[in-house]
């Protein structure tokens, strides 16, 4: 997601932004009618600990940000669908960036946009891997699973790598390198997360859902300290090589 609404490519700007703004809306209208009702009480819990994560999101090395709301969806995809947890996205979007954060309305549609895409995406590829929304089965399942967060992982980071090229720069893989790939463990650990969740939810009901609420807003700060300090090594690193070209010029490049 990007701050920073001007955008150094505009033409590609307006024909990406375009196209994401369309495709999410296409997916809402043709894939609600089908979703079937919701679990209202697991959809309002899931929401109110998604508007909690977003509201405090962390800043990425390369511009951006990014929540731990990936744990919440997975979650809610195996709970409620994709459909549904689509449609959280969007009402936990609009609420925190749109009333909370004020932010611009470009900016909370295309966040509306890619958040649903990639909860859509990764939703029918866990069903059309073997997956089962409303249920959960070990070692059935692992597979499903495991396709469910790459997919999650890959169409989340794609997308927030290509807006920030093409508003900030600089381009989208180099960006991708520095937000994503340098910790792709810990982003790929939300997976285990949020399967962990589910499976309290399917033992314990829509209560687990509160009661793994605490450890998820935990493992939500100590992802946010993790990125404090890679900023925080950054910006030593770089003033470290400003102080050595002003002592040694024979540094200099």
């Amino acid at each position: 997601m990007s701050d920073s609404p001007a955008a150094i490519h505009p033409r590609a700007f307006r024909i990406y932004y375009a196209l994401v703004v369309l495709a999410a809306a296409a997916f809402f209208i043709l894939a609600t009618p089908a979703a079937g009702p919701p679990r209202l009480v697991a959809l309002g819990v899931v929401l109110a600990l998604m508007v909690l994560s977003e509201a405090r999101p962390v800043p990425l090395p390369s511009g951006g940000y990014a929540t731990g709301s990936a744990v919440l969806d997975l979650a809610s995809i195996i709970i409620l669908g994709p459909v549904w947890t689509a449609w959280v996205d969007l009402a936990s979007t609009v609420v925190v960036q749109g009333v909370i954060l004020r932010r611009p309305l470009v900016r909370v549609t295309h966040n509306v946009a890619i958040f649903a895409l990639t909860s859509f995406a990764a939703g029918y590829a866990f069903l059309a891997a073997g997956g089962q929304v409303g249920a959960l089965a070990f070692p059935r399942h692992i597979v499903p699973l495991l396709v469910c967060g790459g997919v999650y992982f890959l169409c989340n980071s794609a997308l927030v790598s290509t807006v920030l090229g093409l508003t900030a720069g600089p381009g989208p893989w180099r960006i991708w390198q520095r937000n994503f790939l340098q910790g792709i463990l810990h982003h790929l650990s939300f997976v285990a997360l949020g399967t962990l969740v589910a499976v309290v939810y399917f033992s314990a009901g829509p209560w687990g859902l509160v009661l793994v609420g605490i450890p998820f807003l935990v493992a939500r700060h100590s992802f946010g300290v993790y990125m404090e300090i890679r900023a925080d090594l950054k910006d030593f690193v770089r003033a470290l090589s400003e102080v050595l070209e002003e002592v040694d010029p024979y540094t200099r490049h």
